[in-house]
């Protein structure tokens, strides 16, 4: 199961941003390389950042739009 850990605390607990524990999608996945390469996320990873079950969403329908929708992140903008 996965669960958030706070990783600061602050005046507002809710906006503070949060790592997510535990086993991912993207752990052994083939295609793992490739989509943090190319900034790419399937169904599966899109769950795990929401803490919804991804244990049976596909891994193979990864796209730049869900990656850019889920970090909210501008096309062709550099995350990192």
């Amino acid at each position: 199961m996965t669960r958030l850990v706070p990783i600061t605390e602050g005046p507002r607990p809710d906006l503070a941003p949060h790592m997510l524990d535990g086993p991912a999608p993207c752990d052994g996945c083939p295609r793992a390389r490739r989509c943090a390469l190319e900034h790419l996320a399937c169904s599966a990873f899109e769950a795990y950042t929401r803490s919804r079950p991804w244990n049976l969403a596909p891994r193979v329908d990864a796209s730049a739009e869900r990656y850019q929708r889920l970090m909210n992140t501008p096309p062709g903008a550099r995350r990192w």
